[in-house]
């Protein structure tokens, strides 16, 4: 009961920590106007340019953090093969690839 605890808490901490408040805070350290977390609701994000949008909405975000869950299930999962490194890293540069294509997909639906 407590091991599956933990674990549930792990695949729902990790992801979310790093949307809410890792990502925002390198989106910072690079001086794009990125929200950190969730409070308070009434601020908003700044517009974000296309470039922006694609590396820290797409890539960072969305990529990362599908990276993240895929990791998690994988490893706390009951699964007889685990992936290699090279897997690893295969699914890292899809889901960074498909989170950047998907940010500019959706940048170009909203801007025009």
């Amino acid at each position: 009961m407590t091991k599956g605890f933990l674990i549930a808490l792990a695949m729902v901490g990790c992801p979310t920590v790093w949307i809410l408040l890792l990502m925002p805070l390198i989106a910072r350290a690079f001086g794009v106007p990125y929200k950190v977390g969730i409070l308070p609701f009434d601020r908003r994000n700044e517009s974000l340019s296309k470039w922006q949008s694609f590396w820290f909405a797409g890539v960072l975000g969305w990529g990362i953090c599908v990276f993240l869950v895929g990791v998690l299930i994988h490893s706390f999962g009951e699964f007889s093969n685990k992936p290699t490194n090279p897997q690893l890293i295969l699914i890292l540069a899809l889901s960074c690839l498909s989170g950047g294509a998907l940010s500019l997909w959706n940048y170009s639906r909203h801007q025009g």
